[in-house]
């Protein structure tokens, strides 16, 4: 391998090897200088948007794509120097993914003709729960207020009501059924 031929064989690889690195270097440069902007400018993105024929799309740019795949290629050959915006987005990566596969579902989905009649019955049932949620809480303000009522007139007095008399007894059927009846009462004036 001492032949001239060799050396100049040699020769040009190390120039070719030297080239390749100082290229490497200069598209790797370029990329870490428009990386930030790229990221910011199409994260900030509608992500559905209406095409001329007011067609939903899904507004996801292929530059983000891109850069989520270089990242990946600059991690495997161990590069290091990785703008912070990108590294952000990679590891993102799997959420970004389920995202899109998600809205570009909803959009089929919303863009379907029958999804009017879904929205209809979704309508009808949240109407019925909302009906439902209502009567609960006026019927839970009921309860309250009887119970309000019930907790200021005793079930049994005292005979006279002085402090030191007994507990009189012979009439607290009576205020029981009195008692029990105001309840059932408002009980059947919500029926």
């Amino acid at each position: 391998m001492e032949t001239p031929e060799a050396q100049h064989v040699f020769v040009k690889y190390e120039e070719m090897l030297d080239y390749l690195a100082q290229l490497e270097e200069k598209v790797f440069s370029e990329w870490v200088s428009q990386v930030a902007d790229k990221c910011r400018v199409n994260l900030n993105r509608t992500l559905v948007v209406r095409d001329d024929t007011s067609i939903l799309q899904l507004n996801f740019d292929d530059e983000l794509v891109s850069i989520l795949r270089e990242v990946s290629y600059l991690k495997n050959l161990g590069k290091e120097d990785i703008p912070e915006e990108a590294l952000d987005l990679y590891q993102r990566n799997e959420d970004i993914r389920l995202w899109i596969g998600n809205l570009n579902l909803a959009i089929k989905w919303f863009m379907s003709n029958d999804v009017w009649v879904h929205v209809k019955k979704i309508r009808d049932l949240v109407e019925h729960l909302y009906d439902r949620m209502a009567k609960i809480q006026a019927n839970s303000v009921r309860i309250s207020s009887i119970m309000n009522t019930w907790g200021a007139t005793p079930l049994i007095n005292r005979k006279d009501g002085k402090k030191e008399a007994l507990v009189s007894l012979e009439d607290r059927k009576e205020r029981v059924q009195k008692s029990g009846t105001s309840g059932s009462v408002a009980s059947d004036s919500d029926n």
